[in-house]
C-alpha cells in the first residue's frame, strides 16, 4: 500500500490573505529600498536639480530623452564615488550616449577596476559600464574596445560590449567578430545576428 504523503505547503495554492500579505511584504521592501537610494543619492540629485534636471532617483533619467548632456560631468563625478551596485550600474547606464565619449577611459578604467559582483546586492556595475563603453566609444578607441570584448575575464557583460564593434564599419571590427565567432560567451549572441541577416 502506498505511504501517503502531505503536500508541501509551497505547492498547494495561497488563499487570498495569503497573496495580499506577500504583495504587502514585497511593497515593503520596495519602499524601503527606494528610501535607502534616495538618501544615498541625496547629493547627486541636488546638483542634477541645480542644472535643471530634476528626478527622484538617477534611475530615472534612463527612461527619458538624452536632453541632459550638460549634467554629464556631474554623473562622472559621482560615477568615481563609492554607491551601491545599482546606483552604480544606473549612473553608468544614465550615461550610455555618444555625447559621453570624452569619458570612454574613465568607463574602462572603472570597468577594468571593478571588484566581483555581490550577488546578495541589487545591481549590475560590469553591465552599466559596458553599456557606456559600448554606446560612447569613439572611433579611435576601436583597438581597445576589441581587446576588452575578447578578454574572457570580463564575463557576461561582453555581449553589451561587443554591441560597440557590431555598430563599427570599420572593417578591424568584423574581423574580430569574426574571430569571436567560437568564443564560448559570446558565440551564441553572435549567431542570433547570422540568423536575422539571413531574413
Amino acid at each position: 500500500m502506498a505511504k501517503a504523503t502531505k503536500t508541501p505547503p509551497e505547492s498547494r495554492e495561497m488563499t487570498p490573505e495569503e497573496r495580499a500579505a506577500r504583495l504587502r511584504a514585497y511593497e515593503d521592501v520596495v519602499r524601503e529600498r527606494i528610501a535607502k537610494w534616495k538618501v544615498e543619492q541625496a547629493d547627486l540629485i541636488r546638483e542634477l536639480a541645480q542644472e535643471g534636471v530634476d528626478v527622484e532617483l538617477v534611475q530615472d533619467l534612463m527612461n527619458r530623452p538624452n536632453n541632459y548632456v550638460h549634467v554629464l560631468p556631474i554623473l562622472a563625478k559621482h560615477l568615481q564615488r563609492s554607491y551601491s551596485q545599482l546606483t552604480q550600474e544606473a549612473i553608468s547606464r544614465s550615461m550610455a550616449m555618444r555625447e559621453a565619449h570624452p569619458y570612454w577611459d574613465l568607463f574602462a578604467r572603472l570597468y577594468r577596476a571593478l571588484p566581483p559582483t555581490n550577488p546578495a546586492e541589487q545591481g549590475q556595475p560590469e553591465d552599466g559600464l559596458a553599456v557606456a563603453l559600448s554606446f560612447s566609444m569613439p572611433k579611435e578607441k576601436l583597438l581597445e574596445m576589441i581587446d576588452l570584448v575578447s578578454d574572457p575575464h570580463f564575463g557576461p557583460s561582453r555581449v553589451l560590449l561587443i554591441q560597440a564593434l557590431r555598430r563599427s564599419r570599420d572593417p578591424r571590427a568584423a574581423e574580430a567578430i569574426e574571430r569571436l565567432r567560437d568564443d564560448p560567451g559570446l558565440s551564441k549572441e553572435i549567431a542570433t545576428w547570422r540568423r536575422r541577416k539571413k531574413r
